[in-house]
C-alpha cells in the first residue's frame, strides 16, 4: 500500500506512478496538516482501493492540475476534497463501489 499523510504529497505531474492500493490521509484533528495527491498530464493506476478517511477535515485531497487520467481497480472513498480539473478517472474494477464525494470542486 502507499500512503499519503500529515504533509504529504504524491505529485504524479506528467509521469506514471502505480500502486495496488492508495491512502490518503491529512492525521490531524485541527486540520493543520494536508496529505495530497496531484496529477497533472500523467496517469496514476490504483489496481486496489483508494481509502480516504472521512474525518480529514477536507485536507486530504486528490487534485487534477492538468489532463490526467486516474485508473481505479476498487472502491473510492468518499472523504477528503476532489478536485477534476479537465482530468478523467477511470474504473476498472467488475463492481463499482461508491465513491466520489458527493460535491466535488473543480479548479
Amino acid at each position: 500500500m502507499s500512503a499519503v499523510s500529515g504533509n504529504g504529497l504524491l505529485d504524479v505531474a506528467a509521469g506514471a506512478a502505480s500502486c495496488g492500493s492508495l491512502s490518503i490521509s491529512a492525521i490531524s484533528s485541527t486540520g493543520s496538516k494536508t496529505g495530497v495527491v496531484r496529477i497533472g498530464a500523467g496517469a496514476l493506476s490504483v489496481t486496489g482501493n483508494i481509502s480516504v478517511p472521512t474525518n480529514t477535515n477536507n485536507n486530504a485531497q486528490l487534485t487534477f492540475n492538468g489532463s490526467g487520467k486516474l485508473y481505479v481497480g476498487g472502491s473510492f472513498g468518499s472523504g477528503g476534497t476532489f478536485t477534476a480539473g479537465t482530468g478523467t478517472v477511470n474504473y476498472n474494477a467488475t463492481a463499482l463501489k461508491r465513491s466520489m464525494p458527493d460535491t466535488p470542486t473543480t479548479a
